[in-house]
This record gives structure tokens, sequence and C-alpha cells, in this order.
């Protein structure tokens, strides 16, 4: 109904102000759907919202939480049996490779993939603080 229109129109909007380069704006939105679609249960939203937050993660540099972000969409999408679990694990190869040889980066990635909720919530945590 209702709620999972109003996800998919805050989703939309962190598209959108992403595409426009203001990515605090953008991964509030994505956060604020990634809420909904956890609330009522929409596992294809949740894992989309994952998905979006980890890019823009992976963009600003916050690497553990854009490893967190696309292992919990990943775990989602391979439970759903979706197509779309293939883009997101070349994803996360993409981002160990990069960090194969940085010894510190390389541990904070064991702790995303160890306890991922608890690494994207602080990751958000800490930007939302920086605002």
């Amino acid at each position: 109904g209702h709620r999972l229109g109003e996800a998919s129109g805050l989703g939309n909007l962190g598209l959108c102000y992403r595409a426009l380069g203001d990515l605090p704006k953008a991964i509030a939105y994505h956060k604020a759907a990634l809420q909904i679609h956890r609330e009522i249960g929409s596992r294809g939203g949740e894992a989309t919202q994952l998905s979006n937050l980890g890019g823009i993660l992976s963009q600003i540099g916050k690497c553990e939480g854009a490893l967190a972000s696309w292992l919990l969409s990943l775990a989602i999408l391979e439970e759903m049996g979706s197509t779309r679990a293939t883009k997101v694990r070349e994803w996360i190869a993409d981002l160990e490779v990069r960090f194969r040889e940085d010894s510190q980066r390389r541990g904070r990635l064991s702790a995303a993939r160890r306890n991922p909720w608890q690494v994207l919530d602080s990751t958000l945590k800490e930007l939302t603080a920086q605002r």
C-alpha cells in the first residue's frame, strides 16, 4: 500500500540527489526508504536500498560501510534467488581487490563481514554527525 509507495518515492529521491551530487541528502533518503522497507517486510526494496547506500558509501570512501551494505543486500538477493546478486558480488570483489594490500583497511573490512548491520549503522551515524 501506501508505505511501499512512500518507500519507493524516498528511494527515487535518493537516486535524484545522488545524480545531483548531494550525497548527504541521497544517503538520508535511501536510509529512510530502507527503514520503511524493513518495517513492511519488503525484502526486494530492502536489498535495493542497501545496494544504493553501498554505492554512495563506496563513492565517498567509506568502504567498510559499503561492504557491509552490499553483504546485507547480497544475502537478501541470494535468499530471493535474484539475478541482481551477481552484480553485488562483483562490487564486493572489486572493493576487496582495491584494498588487498592495505592491512589496516583489510581488518576493518573483516569487521564489516562479521557484523554488517553494526558497521553500517555506525558508518551512517558517523556521517550524520558530520553534517
